[in-house]
């Protein structure tokens, strides 16, 4: 959070021209969003910890309220979209409610210390006011449309015959994303796609659309999927794992269509999932500290087997990688030169990096 004061100028912005260049001034979504995970009057409250990524998209979310980023129409889809991204995760309604308090809370208070930093300026106090007038203003439609949000999740798990989809969630588009990339890749597809649809959990953008989606130049290796029926989040889920197949493979975008057998694989039951994983990876699933002997077999898969190429891609000795090799075969019982087990070695692969964005945690070893 910067210390400097508020800058004079020759001509005094108003209240809100003062509040729009504080959030700007002090936003850093990260801290901000690790701030609001222990902010004291809420975290009291909460059933459990939040998801840190997940606050960190409700954070953003709330720096472009505050400073006049999203038009006023948009605010209620935007906080549906959060609400969405939080269910995935299985918080309960309350919890993100309470969630965005702190992100009001947080935020407001970093703006104030900025506002009242050296020597107070003239429409400090103005803008302390417009601050607390869109805070409350947007609490009421962020509680409304996040109720909204989970009572039709709740009645979408009812079994019921399914209405036709509507128009503009016909196709899923899913695509991994870095850390401070999320706004930047989210605004270049929405100005290529007016129409979509889109939510982050800050690690995957996943869109929806009525049309094939047009991807922007660039844009990095994803996935896409039909939204059959109404049921989007397995479509998210399918376009997510064909993305994870994208960047497997070193391919522009995969039709999820393309992978109906693996698809059917990812259709398995959260826990059955991780005993496959678990079963098949061993401790380089399971375990912490094991991260470069996935990497070492994904090169070696992803380079055909060949040891020289693979050792290359990872800037290691060929006799450092074939020993590494040795260590997967020792600890988890593949042999990836035969082909049955080079096939479950890729498939446990491609399902581990699908699922892993979604946040699902890994088992640890006692």
């Amino acid at each position: 959070m910067s210390s400097e004061a508020p800058p004079r100028t020759t001509t005094d912005p108003s209240g809100s021209e003062l509040l729009m260049r504080a959030v700007r001034a002090v936003v850093d979504g990260r801290d901000l969003a690790r701030r609001v995970v222990t902010e004291p009057t809420t975290a009291q409250w909460l059933s459990a910890p939040p998801d840190l990524p997940a606050v960190t998209g409700d954070i953003e979310l709330w720096t472009r309220v505050f400073a006049d980023d999203v038009p006023s129409h948009e605010v209620p889809r935007c906080f549906e979209e959060r609400a969405a991204a939080h269910a995935r995760r299985g918080t309960p309604p309350g919890d993100a409610v309470l969630v965005q308090h702190g992100c009001v809370n947080v935020l407001v208070g970093a703006v104030i210390s900025w506002l009242e930093a050296g020597r107070p300026h003239p429409r400090a106090a103005e803008a302390r006011q417009t601050a607390g007038a869109v805070a409350l203003r947007t609490l009421q439609t962020a509680t409304a449309a996040i109720a909204r949000s989970y009572r039709l999740a709740a009645a979408a798990r009812v079994p019921r015959t399914r209405d036709p989809l509507p128009e503009s969630r016909r196709w899923c588009l899913a695509v991994a994303v870095r850390e401070g990339d999320t706004h930047r890749l989210l605004e270049r597809f929405r100005a290529a796609n007016p129409q979509a649809s889109a939510d982050t959990d800050g690690t995957t953008l996943t869109c929806f659309t009525s049309q094939w989606p047009t991807v922007p130049e660039g844009f990095g290796p994803y996935g896409v999927a039909p939204v059959e029926g109404c049921d989007t989040d397995r479509a998210a889920g399918r376009a997510g794992l064909a993305a994870a197949a994208a960047r497997r493979y070193r391919l522009d975008h995969v039709d999820a269509r393309q992978l109906l057998p693996l698809l059917a694989a990812s259709d398995l039951d959260p826990d059955e999932c991780d005993a496959f994983l678990t079963a098949c990876l061993g401790p380089l699933h399971t375990a912490d500290g094991n991260e470069h002997l996935m990497e070492t077999l994904r090169a070696y898969l992803s380079h055909n087997l060949c040891t020289t190429a693979a050792a290359r891609s990872l800037y290691v000795h060929r006799h450092t990688f074939a020993y590494r090799m040795r260590c997967i075969r020792s600890l988890t019982g593949l042999d990836p030169d035969r082909p049955f087990h080079r096939l479950r070695a890729e498939l446990a692969l491609l399902l581990r990096e699908a699922s892993r964005p979604g946040g699902r945690p890994r088992p640890r070893l006692a």
